[in-house]
């Protein structure tokens, strides 16, 4: 009777690998976000920017408080396909794409294989 192998620990080689990227500097996408200047971004700020998101602006507030800090969006990290101008920086036009990619219907998908 052979036996199988267990499944092996730990995360997949892609995300252990996403991990230890440095993280993408988002402080621009905030500011431009934040227009009340008042270091929080609200539900209303965001829907303004981007529209519907479905759920996503719920699960960056982990405080759950109706609103993200800078804090907050810089530890979603987002995976670095966002960046595409590659200058280590989020701003709002590389988001817009980013999530038009994502939840538009009929939108060709992220690339696969990269953070």
């Amino acid at each position: 009777m052979a036996q199988t192998q267990p499944p092996p620990s730990g995360p997949p080689p892609v995300a252990a690998a996403c991990r230890d990227l440095p993280r993408l500097d988002q402080s621009a996408l905030f500011a431009a976000l934040d227009t009340g200047h008042t270091g929080r971004i609200t539900k209303a700020q965001w829907s303004q920017a981007f529209g519907s998101t479905g759920t996503l602006f719920e699960d960056l507030d982990t405080d759950h408080q109706g609103y993200l800090t800078l804090d907050e969006l810089q530890a979603s990290n987002p995976p670095h396909w966002v960046d595409r101008n590659k200058d280590g920086k989020i701003d709002l036009p590389e988001e817009k794409a980013a999530l038009s990619s994502l939840y538009t219907p009929g939108a060709a998908p992220p690339p696969r294989g990269e953070c």
